[in-house]
């Protein structure tokens, strides 16, 4: 009988040995959660990866279209400026923008936007103070009427409305305006202004004797020039 008990006390222990020699229960745990945290971590490297190639493959069409954007907008710039800097004579464009950008200013005297050189700034000033108003200043109207005035700094915009933009004045606008245009033809030659060729002419001076016998009691109409280069009585 004390073999026996021997040999299953010996069984016994070589069951707990192997059962401590062993690997714990955390160390299976760990051993079958790794393959999943490789394939994670495969995983996200495959999407930057794709990310990166995606957005290197983007770069050189976001580069063009950069490039042509900028093109077209140095194009369209250029455009502009040849056409703001190829008018001739006392051209002030087709609208008024574009004649604040030639650096043209309404000019009273002329009734027309002028560039500098085709202006006598004192020459207007004096105009300006010799009108039948209050103080000499010229009392301008929005209708042949003469019920509603209007300002100075109005009357420059009407030249975006060429078919209907009308001011209307008195008789003695008409004259006085006449009698400074020749004045400002003599005074051109010796200050090197240029004399518009809308006024120019002898039209314009056949135009301004025929004044002298007009009714005095018929006011005056005028539109707004912008291209000063050409009659328009």
């Amino acid at each position: 009988m004390r073999p026996t008990k021997s040999l299953n006390n010996t069984r016994i222990l070589e069951e707990e040995e192997s059962l401590l020699s062993g690997p714990l229960p955390e160390q299976v745990a760990s051993r079958q959660t790794r393959p999943c945290s490789f394939f994670s971590r495969y995983q996200k490297s495959a999407i930057v990866l794709k990310d990166v190639i995606l957005l290197a493959l983007a770069i050189p069409t976001l580069v063009t279209l950069g490039q042509h954007v900028a093109d077209r907008a140095r194009s369209t710039a250029t455009q502009h400026s040849r056409q703001d800097t190829a008018l001739p004579g006392c051209n002030c464009g087709t609208s008024v923008a574009q004649a604040v950008r030639l650096g043209c200013q309404y000019d009273t005297l002329a009734a027309a936007w002028l560039p500098p050189h085709c202006r006598d700034d004192e020459l207007t000033a004096l105009f300006d103070r010799s009108g039948d108003g209050p103080n000499g200043t010229w009392t301008y109207w929005s209708d042949v009427h003469h019920s509603t005035e209007i300002a100075v700094k109005d009357i420059g915009a009407l030249a975006d409305d060429p078919r209907h933009g009308r001011f209307y004045a008195t008789y003695r606008w008409h004259m006085v305006h006449c009698f400074f245009y020749w004045r400002k033809a003599i005074r051109s030659q010796a200050l090197g202004i240029t004399l518009e060729d809308r006024f120019n002419t002898e039209k314009h001076a056949i135009h301004c004797s025929k004044m002298l016998d007009a009714n005095r009691t018929i006011g005056a109409v005028s539109g707004v020039a912008l291209n000063s280069n050409r009659w328009d009585p």
